[in-house]
């Protein structure tokens, strides 16, 4: 996370540096400023808790199913908070992704688990409170970039305050984990900036967030080739119906 932090917080300091300027003097910059911290907040923690759960579950496709279900969460929310949009069609992929998640919950894997489960529910919540008040700071007129760079500044500072405190040392790195973590380091830039513009965009912010969600599919599709079975391949058709029935709910949530 520090490396991955870091690195965005310096992607988005280039792109926004030939603003910078202007971003400082606006009247509105401590209202940006209050509320990055509080989103940087809800992000540091969510996603500390979503890689503890992705480490831990059998396979990580799991763990991102069960925090893709925020998408029921921001859609209703955005009712009451932003007067959106809702429709019986929306509802029904909500329904569908709730019995999604049961298979996901009771069966017994054929690997051993780890703790996955509710941490993956609390970053859930996490993640639906950040782009919640990403939509809410939307509204005065920021744009994605400029609540990007605020939110990695603080969630930098986060960790390196908690690897001071845990006393972590760092060893030298090979120059393919350099680019697996450059690379990381892209994805990041790329899919915050097109998410976020999309959160301010979308009629309802919880339909930007189920389409953001359905990478899980390519997740699931992917560690089932990539990962030995007891370090995440696991390949369990009862929790690939739950998966599906996600997958399918956030399609009706989006159409």
């Amino acid at each position: 996370m520090l490396y991955l932090f870091s690195g965005a917080f310096l992607a988005y300091f280039l792109y926004n540096f030939p603003n910078l300027s202007n971003l400082i003097h606006q009247e509105n910059f401590l209202v940006l400023l209050g509320w990055g911290f509080i989103i940087a907040v809800f992000s540091f923690s969510g996603n500390l808790l979503d890689m503890y759960a992705t480490k831990n579950a059998p396979n990580i496709a799991y763990a991102e199913s069960l925090k893709s279900t925020n998408a029921i969460l921001i859609t209703v929310a955005s009712v009451f908070l932003f007067d959106s949009p809702v429709s019986w069609v929306k509802i029904l992929g909500m329904i569908i992704i709730s019995l999604g998640l049961l298979p996901l919950l009771l069966s017994k894997s054929e690997v051993k688990e780890g703790q996955w489960k509710l941490p993956a529910f609390i970053a859930l919540f996490l993640f639906a409170a950040m782009i919640l008040t990403v939509r809410h700071l939307g509204n005065p007129g920021f744009e994605a970039q400029e609540i990007l760079l605020i939110l990695f500044f603080f969630a930098t500072i986060f960790c390196i305050a908690l690897n001071l405190f845990r006393g972590k040392s760092y060893e030298e790195k090979g120059s393919l984990i350099w680019v697996a973590i450059l690379l990381a380091i892209l994805a990041a830039f790329i899919a915050n900036f097109a998410n976020f513009s999309a959160i301010k965009l979308a009629p309802n912010a919880g339909y930007a967030q189920a389409i953001f969600n359905s990478g899980i599919v390519l997740t699931l599709i992917v560690s089932r080739f990539v990962f030995p079975k007891n370090k995440g391949g696991d390949f369990n058709l009862t929790r690939w119906l739950g998966v599906s029935l996600v997958v399918w709910g956030i399609i009706l949530i989006v159409i």
